[in-house]
């Protein structure tokens, strides 16, 4: 597993396009997705390792998506987080890879 560490603090990042959530993905995801205004295309890391949490984070960031929106899974190849990613039926087209990570560019969502 990873070595990456805050030690338990929140990274300080003075991007402005950036935010970061704590908490469980069931309790932070659905309310930051309903006051979120997105300006355009996005960019989404999805790291949840779980089915139960990818598929909050997928069925939540839908209406969000565009195309042209990129998607990243960190562990796409292991089956969970690609499962919610298309039982929230987008439609998306990989455009890089490295182990079990997948990048894919947002075609289309229904």
């Amino acid at each position: 597993m990873g070595h990456f560490t805050c030690h338990g603090e929140v990274p300080c990042i003075s991007d402005h396009r950036l935010e970061f959530e704590v908490g469980w993905f069931t309790e932070t995801i659905p309310p930051f997705c309903a006051s979120f205004v997105p300006r355009g295309r996005l960019i989404v890391h999805v790291d949840c390792d779980l089915y139960s949490s990818a598929s909050v984070v997928f069925e939540c960031l839908r209406p969000h998506l565009v195309p042209g929106s990129i998607v990243i899974m960190d562990e796409a190849g292991t089956g969970d987080e690609y499962r919610a990613f298309v039982e929230a039926a987008i439609s998306a087209v990989p455009i890089a890879h490295a182990g079990c990570a997948v990048a894919a560019v947002v075609n289309e969502v229904p």
